[in-house]
């Protein structure tokens, strides 16, 4: 009865489609609408899903980009931007050019006065007579804008099972890092510095500031961090190049699996790290890593082996 009822439905909607077609007196639907006119760009935003974009940025780096694309490619052009901004904290150009046949343009917006934790809204449209009428939701953007807040968990303790798989050196050192927490909209987030691209220089009776296996010249002596993601998966360690390179290419991790996180630390199992030299290749963790919260946390673990 169902299959009887969906065809006579097809058919009621082509007849109909027949009848309107017939009473047009010949008009034939070109295809053509506003938006290919030439004398509009036919806008939107290019980077915005169901016209909401969720924007999380680091403290000292307040500014954020937006994606712009139009329909009309023909030639160079000039597309007007409007915002609402209640908090009266965001600075938005007002225009944003295309090169001649370049289908996207960016536009930064700051927010230099906004106050890190705190939530912000903004809405960032695109002039009526440069919008494109194909791009549903898309010709205004609202962006739910947040400056991430650290909490600064003091100094922890990295434990590397990394360079160990490779070379052999002591899995079970521990290297000091001043480590950070923040709540994403995604869930928690840890951040803390790696010592591989520095010699070591000082030790604080528990752990070592910098790589106690580092001579000169094998670091570039500069500041890495690494991003750990809290999913419902586990702990995501985000791929980041070291700073150090042994000569066989610079040193870089990346995830294989996830790790976990416990009241103590970060955990990543043996595997759940991929090691890569630049000029030899890459392999699995054969060792654990460990980011310990508190030296007892390490010492701990320690007498426990």
């Amino acid at each position: 009865m169902k299959k009887v009822f969906r065809y006579a439905y097809i058919a009621l909607i082509g007849a109909m489609a027949f009848t309107a077609t017939s009473c047009s007196d010949g008009y034939e639907y070109d295809g053509r609408g506003a938006a290919d006119d030439p004398s509009k760009a036919g806008a939107y935003f290019a980077d915005v899903v169901a016209g909401v974009t969720s924007v999380e940025v680091e403290p000292g780096n307040e500014a954020f980009t937006l994606t712009i694309a139009r329909t009309n490619v023909n030639g160079a052009s000039t597309v007007g931007i409007e915002k609402v901004d209640t908090a009266g904290i965001f600075e938005v150009p007002t225009s944003v050019t295309f090169d001649a046949g370049s289908t996207t343009a960016t536009i930064s917006i700051a927010a230099p006065t906004a106050v890190p934790g705190k939530a912000y809204g903004l809405q960032v449209k695109i002039a009526e007579a440069d919008r494109s009428n194909y791009v549903d939701g898309a010709q205004a953007a609202v962006v739910d804008y947040t400056i991430l807040s650290w909490e600064d968990l003091g100094v922890c303790y990295w434990v590397d099972g990394i360079v160990s798989t490779l070379f052999g050196v002591d899995p079970t050192l521990a290297y000091c890092s001043h480590a950070y927490r923040t709540v994403t909209a995604d869930g928690p987030r840890y951040r803390f510095d790696l010592p591989y691209s520095h010699v070591a220089w000082d030790e604080d009776g528990v752990g070592y500031w910098g790589y106690v296996y580092n001579d000169p010249g094998d670091c570039d002596e500069k500041d890495y961090r690494a991003v750990v993601d809290i999913r419902a998966q586990g702990a995501y360690f985000n791929a980041t190049a070291l700073g150090m390179d042994w000569g066989y290419g610079a040193f870089s991790i990346a995830p294989r699996a996830y790790g976990q996180v416990t009241a103590d630390a970060l955990v990543f199992a043996p595997g759940s790290l991929t090691i890569t030299m630049a000029d030899w290749g890459s392999t699995a963790s054969a060792e654990p890593c460990y980011l310990f919260f508190s030296a007892e946390a390490y010492l701990a673990w320690l007498e426990s082996l």
